[in-house]
């Protein structure tokens, strides 16, 4: 009971509002056959589709709130510095390994691109550490209580050995219900706090990620306490100052500005208007086009409230699953091999690809001022070119790591690459004195075995103090 109660659990009443058995086919035909993942929200809103619901169970998290609804520890500085979480996928098929949406990998990183777009304002990011296959019929299909719940989902994974310890675990199901007899969709679960989440394929590029992530963080629906006896309660909502209390709602309870609720439950058991609404906040019911991914935000208080729960709770749930700043700028496809980009025909027979959701700048590895390439968000780079330095700017706009030089044919007196902080583990270093580095003749004197790194530059200037022998 207590796993359920720590289950967020969204209701997609998808079929509610087509009255012909003609639509329903023609919906059916378009999510399951055609319809692309990216185009569900923009289908849903032009169809005037219900929008997806979450039922709160109502239950306080685990000794973080105090009787009044107060974090208790919302007295400390939350931590503002970068942390990177691994994400990985398990995509649920039937026996014989078909979906009827399928889900590629570009879907995925897409995924993972609107999971940085939302959250990295609040100095979270997240790497893409892969996917399986689950292929069991029986699993692709959850429901709220009895068999086939989320719990024994994961717990099948550990049983298989997919489950991934060190990362946030997202499963992708066809199909949530609430039980095998009432067929209401649901678009996702998630623990609260945790890493694990579950999302309805139809919904994982739409806001739903990021709402089943947000309550992987300790987030709370925006509408938590509408309708609590206790007042104080009510007035609080969702503990979260800077949320405006709501109620959960329909489409056509919201006026077209996204903030005016419409309806008729503007009064709850306290007497509190609800006049305005936060329609377009990540945490408030799925109303469309207010809850779009072009249009949902989270608060600043949200923000703090994540960062608290991952520095309350790391050591017990988030730390396991944490990754380096500097495997941002590493590729999640193609290799660098001691530090030094390799051909991917010669190699991996892969391009390369790093993580779409980034503004990206290949700088001169010198003068990182100079752009010699670049890439929004929105695209994904597919080389690190020779003699260029990463920025991500939404990790640093002045920073840049990861120079890219050519492998030289031979090590002794040559020119070899430091790559990030990599070169450390690859190769033995050797500092140069004020002597060595001002003598012509270094290169044909290097000690056995070592080479030097860039000593000259086109300019004239002489700036490399250390040489490199690569390890065996």
């Amino acid at each position: 009971m207590r796993k359920t109660r720590n289950l967020c659990i969204v209701l997609l009443l998808l079929l509610f509002s087509i009255k012909s058995s003609a639509q329903k086919d023609m919906l059916n035909k378009l999510y399951k056959k055609t319809l692309k993942l990216s185009e569900v929200e923009n289908y849903m809103e032009l169809n005037d589709i219900p929008p997806a619901q979450c039922v709160d169970s109502k239950q306080v998290l685990n000794n973080d709130l105090d009787e009044s609804g107060n974090i208790r520890y919302s007295n400390r500085r939350p931590s503002y510095e970068i942390k990177v979480f691994n994400v990985f996928f398990h995509v649920v098929n039937e026996n014989n390994g078909n979906r009827a949406v399928p889900i590629s990998e570009n879907d995925l990183i897409e995924a993972v691109a609107i999971l940085n777009k939302t959250f990295n304002q609040f100095k979270i990011f997240f790497k893409y550490k892969g996917h399986d296959q689950i292929n069991s019929t029986w699993r692709s299909v959850l429901y709220i209580g009895g068999n086939r719940t989320f719990s024994q989902l994961v717990e099948y994974s550990k049983s298989i050995g997919k489950y991934q310890n060190n990362s946030f675990n997202v499963y992708i199901v066809s199909t949530i219900r609430y039980s095998q007899y009432d067929s209401r969709k649901i678009a996702g679960l998630s623990n609260k706090p945790g890493i694990n989440s579950v999302i309805d394929d139809e919904y994982l590029l739409t806001s739903t990620l990021p709402h089943e992530i947000g309550h992987n963080f300790s987030l709370e629906h925006t509408y938590r306490n509408w309708n609590n006896s206790n007042c104080n309660l009510v007035a609080q909502n969702d503990y979260i100052d800077d949320t405006l209390p709501s109620m959960a709602y329909e489409n056509s309870e919201i006026d077209s500005d996204c903030t005016t609720y419409i309806g008729d439950k503007d009064k709850n058991k306290c007497g509190i208007d609800f006049t305005q609404v936060p329609a377009t906040n990540f945490m408030s019911s799925n109303v469309l086009p207010c809850r779009s991914l072009e249009n949902a935000s989270f608060t600043s208080g949200q923000g703090k409230r994540m960062m608290l729960t991952i520095q309350n709770k790391w050591n017990t749930i988030y730390k396991k699953v944490e990754n380096s700043i500097e495997s941002l700028y590493e590729p999640y496809q193609g290799s660098y091999v001691q530090g030094i980009y390799q051909d991917p025909n010669n190699v991996t027979g892969k391009e390369m690809k790093f993580q779409k959701g980034f503004d990206y700048q290949f700088v001169d590895c010198k003068k990182t001022t100079f752009v010699k390439k670049s890439y929004s968000k929105n695209d994904v780079p597919k080389e690190h070119p020779y003699f260029t330095a990463i920025k991500i700017l939404q990790v640093s706009s002045s920073e840049a790591r990861k120079c890219n030089i050519p492998r030289p044919s031979v090590y002794q007196g040559g020119t070899v690459i430091s790559f990030g902080n990599i070169i450390d583990n690859n190769y033995e270093v050797k500092k140069l004195d004020s002597e060595e580095i001002q003598n012509p003749k270094l290169v044909e004197t290097l000690p056995f075995g070592y080479s030097i790194i860039n000593k000259e530059l086109k300019n004239g200037d002489k700036y490399q103090k250390t040489i490199y022998k690569a390890r065996n």
